[in-house]
């Protein structure tokens, strides 16, 4: 059953270093993708078959077999400095 819902409906994303056939979906503002591989910890870089890249905020288990993340941009930008100068 995975196999057929992979094939019509999934595209392959790189999570991590491994390429991983999901579902992603943007609605209300939220990226999400779902897959059958497991939980994903905070942090890891998804990228898009486009090449965009994301990260993961939040990942939770959907049904037996079916796992849910929220994704957002990936920020490669360093963080201000807000310490000032002496």
């Amino acid at each position: 059953m995975q196999a057929a819902i992979n094939a019509a409906f999934a595209r392959s994303w790189q999570i991590g270093t491994v390429e991983t056939p999901c579902r992603y979906r943007f609605k209300d503002g939220i990226h999400t993708l779902k897959t059958f591989s497991g939980l994903l910890d905070k942090g890891v870089v998804c990228t898009h078959p486009d090449g965009q890249k994301f990260e993961v905020v939040s990942s939770k288990q959907v049904l037996v077999s079916t796992f849910e993340h929220t994704l957002q941009f990936l920020n490669q930008t360093p963080a201000h400095n807000w310490t000032p100068p002496r």
